[in-house]
């Protein structure tokens, strides 16, 4: 009697792991917009998302209307500056205050130039102020990082995102 009540326990361990680790999470992947700069850093991204089994949707912020941001566990969010341009389709989007309370955001920001930690501080900032809960955040000035280098910093970054979610 005792082996089989071991055994149910045993089994009902196994099938409770099992279904913990089988939710479904839900990632939303947000970048800025489409552009030649944008795309290589994209791809990195969904390459790293896929090989590390992680299931997740993409938009860029034009489109974010497209997607119910309630549904999504985590945002893993992309933005960039690109030379001397201020504009920032994310902070912008920021600004509109969507609902972000409790949701896990890792945010990723690369640049050439100055305008870098400007730029982070102010979506953390803006992160903040909705209540979410940032599970990382990394700035990189790419200017003279390898490609080797690049995909390093990408890879990180989502291994780390991928622990804390």
């Amino acid at each position: 009697m005792k082996r089989i009540v071991a055994l149910f326990l045993v089994l009902g361990c196994i099938i409770g792991i099992y279904a913990q680790g089988n939710q479904s999470k839900r990632i939303l992947f947000l970048y800025d917009e489409d552009n030649e700069k944008i795309e290589p850093y994209k791809t990195m991204i969904e390459n790293e998302l896929n090989m590390n089994g992680l299931q997740y949707d993409v938009s860029n912020v034009q489109n974010i209307q497209n997607k119910d941001i309630t549904a999504y566990d985590t945002i893993i969010i992309y933005s960039i500056v690109m030379a001397f341009n201020t504009n920032s389709p994310i902070r912008n989007w920021l600004n509109t205050k969507p609902d972000l309370a409790n949701k896990k955001v890792g945010l990723l920001v690369t640049a050439n130039r100055w305008f870098l930690n400007n730029l982070l501080n102010g979506q953390m900032n803006l992160l903040k102020k909705q209540q979410a809960t940032i599970i990382d955040a990394v700035s990189s000035a790419t200017k003279d990082l390898t490609e080797p280098q690049k995909a390093a910093l990408i890879k990180n970054f989502i291994r780390i995102v991928k622990d804390k979610i």
